[in-house]
């Protein structure tokens, strides 16, 4: 037994348990996936919990709300929902509710039933004591429950206590509390005082009462004068039930006396809060007939020990949404920083949203240990970053991955860091966990927008325009345009960006003519939209998807000749030209689309010296080989129409919205069989200028119009300048029945100059685009569904591209300070 501390040392003989495999200590949300992933590798697990029940903080603690992502967990995660469901004892997902709410003593049930039926030994009412190391493994651990102390020999060993109580036993380094930030005359700043950890929180229930309730205030406690002077409260009402979370500060859930503390402490302030409640109310509500009816058994903890281990998350690694080679879980949970100083809500701390993140193996790979993996909130991390993936829907995740890494490790007999990461991802993806980044922005979309140029004005160019955008599953966004002298000049090439990880790269010239310009770049990544699906996340992989970018080349329009090129690296390496067949044009400004039948279907334009016309052309191998289906003409003006954007409505029925000259309108037309023939041309009551529109069909999510209904209803979102002469304002309108008419109107620009040509993507929040901002710049925006809809409660925070002024929180969490 590891007897290193001083003191008395105590002797007895201890019962030897039937040796395991897989021991799991703690049976909270990232214990029992520990589990649950470590069994049905087929690996003999153990999982030992201090309660009478299994579930950590969401029963013991109380906490009812899964918060993070709960759509991209693992497929286990969704059949416990999917019970959770059939029981009604979880609400919908919404992608802007902060977590789903769900019933503590079902969820209880739920998980000890998918426990049982995995295989997995389960030890309640257990508790770690102690362990047993030899060199650099630990060899057993020392139990203690009503059998008396136990000791169970073990290969592998996963610590989610949530404290990092085996890191502690051991002797192994952990770190705890953080740089101390509290509201003050600024918006948030760094104070002197040391390290301290996040506060407490209690959870208790009020029930209405039949019969008149008499308030008591208890001898010795103290009045609130108002609800400002009143604990940080959440109150949750509902019908005759009222859920109350309360803050508690000052302790350390580390240390026994200061745990014991914080119960006694919490159970008083508890008392003289219902005595407000039922006194006073709170927030204009009155319970004053309302009594108390339970209390969790465990006041909840948002931090304890985290270890030192092999990489420490940085605040900055979250805010830049980072990527990492041995990634095997992702968080999207925005910073949660309460003031650990402060009672009171005071602004409640910082809680501002992020881009998602992944989070590698090596945060739960202690230094100086073998065979133990940490998830859950005890990885290693800066406190800042630990706020944000401490929540359920990660610890799910992260718990997860040490399990099926544990298990693996021992199948084929390896150690933990000999593992290939190949190999873990691989049976992660198998298990339904999605690692690409594109998916999570819908969770809490609406509290995040970006507004930002591609790059600062250059030198590289004297003028842009046209430019193109495409999104990665990884979460990357690419941007090309042409730029050179001017428009049409000899110069002219097609330059490219990519957004890695919330900023810009330096703008790269991929294609040069020899002296002759290119024109119009058209980016497309097939069927990105169907990543953000929840159906196919089995598709993601390491590999970028093939992207293709397609491009002009003449001296003027007339004697254009479409070329394109391919990337199987996410745009840092291309293939040569090929230039398409004669007759063919390609996609001349706006990207291609794939039908629900598969095939591709482009917007082409042909310009001559005596007409303007569209033509479709389509492809049934992906590109490799297109043919012309039908040219769309406008008859009253044979100049008049170029430029088609598309979206399919329904299996088969295609739509284009075209450019115009001399009519004054966007024109329109329209296919019931695949895009083979259309209707004529004929002009919508949408203003145009004669300059290029883009649209996009949204993806919906649960809760979104269209959702789980018929596909046309699904949002469609046109940019565009609602004039007719000149290129300012630029709008983006929203149109929830196929185009008939746009009641949302969200306005990008509208001061005097250029802003023009835009490009729209699909993305899993909403939209993203790009656009010509005066012929000197491209601006990147984007946007979820509420911004579109005008919902103007919602938070916008800027991108981090480093050409931007950050705002101040951003700068205070991503400097280096000494606590």
């Amino acid at each position: 037994m590891n007897n290193q501390h001083e003191g008395y040392h105590y002797k007895r003989e201890i019962q030897r348990m039937s040796p395991g495999e897989v021991i799991v200590v703690g049976g909270g949300i990232s214990g029992v996936f520990a589990a649950l992933a470590s069994s049905k590798i087929g690996v003999d697990t153990t999982l030992i919990e201090q309660h009478g029940f299994v579930g950590g903080q969401a029963t013991a603690g109380g906490v009812h709300t899964f918060c993070g992502e709960t759509r991209f967990v693992n497929n286990d995660w969704d059949d416990m929902v999917k019970i959770l469901q059939r029981f009604s004892a979880i609400s919908e997902y919404r992608p802007n509710y902060d977590g789903r709410k769900f019933d503590t003593e079902i969820l209880k049930y739920v998980l000890q039933l998918k426990l049982q039926k995995a295989g997995v030994r389960l030890l309640l009412h257990t508790k770690l004591v102690d362990i047993e190391r030899i060199e650099n493994n630990i060899s057993s651990i020392i139990l203690f429950n009503k059998s008396g102390l136990q000791q169970l020999q073990c290969k592998q060993v996963i610590d989610a206590s949530g404290d990092a109580d085996v890191i502690a036993m051991g002797n192994w380094p952990y770190e705890k509390g953080g740089p101390v930030f509290f509201p003050g005359d600024k918006p948030h700043i760094l104070s002197e005082i040391g390290d301290l950890q996040l506060p407490m929180s209690l959870y208790f229930t009020l029930v209405k009462a039949e019969h008149e309730v008499i308030p008591v205030l208890p001898e010795g406690l103290q009045t609130y004068g108002s609800d400002e002077d009143l604990p940080m409260l959440s109150v949750y009402k509902y019908d005759n039930l009222v859920i109350v979370k309360m803050k508690v500060i000052g302790y350390d859930a580390t240390v026994g006396d200061s745990l014991s503390s914080a119960e006694l402490k919490a159970r008083e302030q508890m008392m003289a809060v219902i005595y407000h409640l039922q006194t006073k109310g709170y927030k204009g509500h009155s319970y004053h007939n309302f009594k108390l009816a339970w209390v969790a058994p465990h006041i909840g903890v948002r931090e304890g020990r985290r270890i030192i281990a092999q990489h420490r998350l940085s605040t900055d690694d979250i805010l830049r949404g980072r990527h990492f080679e041995d990634a095997v879980a992702v968080g999207s949970y925005h910073v949660d920083y309460h003031w650990p100083t402060v009672v009171q809500r005071a602004g409640t701390g910082l809680t501002t949203q992020i881009p998602p993140y992944q989070i590698p193996l090596r945060a739960m790979r202690p230094i100086g240990v073998e065979n133990l993996l940490v998830p859950g909130r005890s990885m290693s991390g800066e406190q800042m970053a630990m706020s944000s993936f401490r929540v359920m829907g990660t610890c799910a995740q992260t718990g997860f991955a040490a399990g099926t890494a544990a298990a693996l490790a021992i199948t084929r007999q390896q150690k933990l860091d000999d593992m290939p990461i190949r190999v873990i991802k691989e049976q992660l993806r198998s298990s339904g966990v999605r690692l690409d980044l594109s998916p999570y922005t819908n969770y809490l979309r609406g509290r995040r927008s970006i507004q930002e140029h591609v790059f600062k004005p250059t030198d590289l160019f004297n003028e842009c325009h046209a430019s193109t955008v495409a999104l990665l599953p990884n979460g990357d966004i690419v941007c090309a345009w042409f730029g050179g002298t001017t428009e049409g000049a000899d110069d002219v090439c097609i330059w490219l960006a990519i957004r890695h990880e919330e900023a810009w790269s330096k703008p790269i010239k991929v294609v040069e003519a020899n002296g002759t310009p290119t024109w119009n770049p058209v980016l497309f990544v097939p069927d990105t939209s169907r990543l953000f699906c929840e159906n196919s996340r089995n598709k993601e992989n390491d590999n970028q998807p093939r992207m293709l970018l397609y491009y002009r080349v003449g001296k003027k329009i007339t004697e254009w000749s479409p070329y394109f090129i391919e990337s199987l690296d996410g745009g840092h390496n291309w293939s040569s030209p090929v230039k398409l067949p004669t007759g063919l044009m390609g996609p001349t400004k706006n990207k291609p689309i794939v039908l629900e039948d598969g095939t591709w279907l482009a917007g082409a334009s042909v310009e001559t010296d005596t007409e303007w016309y569209c033509q479709i052309e389509s492809s049934e191998d992906e590109g490799r080989q297109w043919k012309i289906n039908q040219v769309i003409k406008l008859d009253s003006n044979p100049m008049g129409i170029i430029q088609p954007t598309l979206w399919e409505s329904k299996p088969g029925h295609i739509h284009a919205l075209m450019r115009s000259r001399g009519t004054g309108k966007i024109c329109r037309s329209d296919s019931e069989d695949g895009g083979s023939t259309w209707s004529p041309a004929y002009k919508t009551d949408l203003p145009n200028n004669n300059s290029g529109i883009d649209l996009a069909k949204l993806v919906p999510s649960p809760g979104d119009p269209g959702y789980g209904s018929k596909t046309e209803d699904s949002p469609i979102v046109l940019a565009f300048n609602p004039v007719t002469e000149g290129r300012t304002p630029l709008v983006l309108a929203t149109s929830y029945d196929n185009g008939k008419t746009w009641p949302n109107r969200l306005t990008l620009q509208n001061s005097p100059g250029e802003y023009s040509y835009p490009s729209i993507i699909p993305t899993a929040d909403g939209v993203a685009i790009t656009y010509t901002d005066n012929r000197k710049c491209i601006y990147f925006e984007r946007y979820s569904l509420e911004h579109l809809q005008g919902k103007r409660n919602i938070d916008i925070v800027p991108g981090l591209g480093d050409h931007q002024e950050h705002p101040g929180w951003i700068e205070l969490l991503t400097q280096k300070v000494d606590p």
